[in-house]
C-alpha cells in the first residue's frame, strides 16, 4: 500500500494556520492527479489545493476546521479502505459555513479579537462574495471614520523615563499594543510593583513600539506559553478593553503557571466583603460597594459605580461613568459602552451588549444588544 500525504504549504509569511472553506471530494472518492480537492483560507487570501497523483482520497478534517502546516490536510491512497479512522461525514453540499456578510472564518475570527464594528462596514462589504481578512484591513485603511491620535516625541520621551525607572520591579507583560495599553501602562506605573519587560500582539505594529518595548509575538495562546517558558516570574496582564470573549480566552493562561495580574487604581474604592476576580483590571474613582463580586478578567473603566450586593460575571468589559443601582446581576461576556445605568432588581444576561447613554430599568436576556432606550 502506497500513501500521499497532502500538507498545506504557507502561501505568505503571516500564515500559521488554515481554515478549511470548501470539500470537493467526500472520504473513499477516487481521485487523479491535479483534481480540485478543496479551498482553504490563510491570513490574507483563499487557494486551492489539487491532487498531485491519483489514488483514493481520505482526510479526518472537515468544513470549519482549523489545521497547521504540521498537519496532514489529506492522503491519497491506492487503497480503497485506507484508513477508519477518518471523517466519515458525508459533505453533501459542499459548501462553506453559512457566515453573515459571506464573511469567512478568519475573517469573523478577526472581528472578534479585534472588537470590530462590522454593522458599521457592512454597506461596503455586502457585495465581497467572501470576505477575508485582507478585504477588512484594507477597508478600515481607508476608512475616513478611523483616524490616529499621535503621541507627542516629549511624551514618548517621558514614558521611556518612567519605564526606566521600575527596572528593580517584578517583570510583566502586556497583551495587547493599542492605545488601551497606555491606559494600562499608567496603571502599571503607578502600582510601583511591576515594570512592563514585553508585549503580545497580533499586528505588525503597535503603540507599544514607540516606547521600546519589545514584542515577544502574538496572542495565541501557544505563543505566550512559549515565550513565558524560561521566566522565572510569568505576570501578565491583557490591555484590551472592549472585547469580553478575548478576554475571557486568556483565563486558560491560569493553567500554566501564569499569573494574570489584578491591577487595581489607587483611587478606586472596593467595598467590604467585596470579591474581585482574578485578572480584572479597576481604574480611577471607580466605586464598588460591599457584598459585591467581580468575575475573572473584567475591565472597569473610570468613574464607574457599583453599588452594594451586585454580581457580575467573567470579562466584563464597560466604558468610563458605567453605574449600577443596588443587587444587579450581570451574565458573563458583557460589554457596555459609556455612562450605561443599571436599575436595581435588574438582571443582565450573558453576551449582552449595552450602548453608549442607555437606561436598562427592566432584564436583558441573553445575546441581546440594546441600542437605545426605546428597546427596553
Amino acid at each position: 500500500m502506497s500513501k500521499n500525504e497532502i500538507f498545506i504549504e504557507r502561501n505568505s509569511p503571516s500564515d500559521d494556520e488554515f481554515f478549511i472553506h470548501k470539500i470537493y471530494i467526500n472520504n473513499g472518492e477516487f481521485v487523479k492527479k491535479d483534481i480540485l480537492l478543496a479551498e482553504v483560507e490563510g491570513a490574507k487570501a483563499i487557494f486551492e489545493i489539487y491532487s498531485e497523483n491519483e489514488g483514493y482520497f481520505f482526510t479526518k478534517h472537515k468544513v470549519g476546521d482549523y489545521i497547521d502546516m504540521e498537519t496532514p490536510f489529506a492522503v491519497i491512497s491506492d487503497d480503497e479502505n485506507y484508513d477508519e479512522s477518518v471523517n466519515n461525514q458525508e459533505l453533501t453540499d459542499k459548501e462553506s459555513i453559512d457566515l453573515k456578510l459571506n464573511l469567512s472564518k478568519p475573517a469573523m475570527k478577526y472581528i472578534e479579537t479585534t472588537g470590530i464594528d462590522i454593522e458599521t462596514l457592512a454597506t461596503k462589504l455586502k457585495d465581497i462574495e467572501l470576505i477575508t481578512v485582507e478585504d477588512i484591513k484594507k477597508l478600515l485603511k481607508s476608512s475616513d471614520s478611523r483616524f490616529e491620535i499621535e503621541i507627542s516625541e516629549q511624551n514618548i520621551k517621558k514614558w521611556k523615563h518612567e519605564l526606566s525607572i521600575q527596572e528593580d520591579r517584578e517583570p510583566l507583560f502586556i497583551i495587547g499594543g493599542g492605545y488601551g495599553a497606555y491606559q494600562v501602562l499608567d496603571l502599571i506605573i503607578k502600582s510601583e510593583q511591576y515594570f512592563v519587560k514585553g508585549y503580545f500582539d497580533d499586528g505588525e505594529e503597535t503603540k507599544l513600539d514607540l516606547l521600546g518595548i519589545q514584542k515577544y509575538g502574538n496572542t495565541e495562546l501557544k505563543t505566550i506559553n512559549e515565550a513565558l517558558k524560561p521566566e522565572s516570574i510569568k505576570n501578565v496582564t491583557v490591555a484590551i478593553s472592549n472585547n469580553p470573549k478575548l478576554r475571557a480566552k486568556f483565563i486558560d493562561l491560569f493553567d500554566n503557571d501564569i499569573n494574570i495580574v489584578t491591577l487595581i487604581h489607587p483611587s478606586a474604592v472596593i467595598g467590604q466583603n467585596t470579591l474581585v476576580g482574578d485578572g480584572s483590571i479597576i481604574f480611577a474613582n471607580v466605586h464598588i460597594g460591599p457584598d459585591s463580586e467581580i468575575g475573572k478578567m473584567s475591565f472597569i473603566s473610570s468613574n464607574s459605580t457599583i453599588e452594594h450586593h451586585n454580581k457580575i460575571g467573567v470579562a466584563f468589559c464597560c466604558g468610563p461613568s458605567f453605574s449600577t443601582s443596588g443587587i444587579v446581576e450581570i451574565g458573563n461576556l458583557v460589554r457596555t459602552g459609556i455612562n450605561v445605568g443599571i436599575e436595581p432588581f435588574v438582571k443582565i444576561g450573558d453576551e449582552v451588549v449595552l450602548a453608549s447613554g442607555t437606561i436598562i430599568t427592566k432584564n436583558v436576556e441573553n445575546f441581546e444588544i440594546i441600542k437605545s432606550n426605546k428597546e427596553i
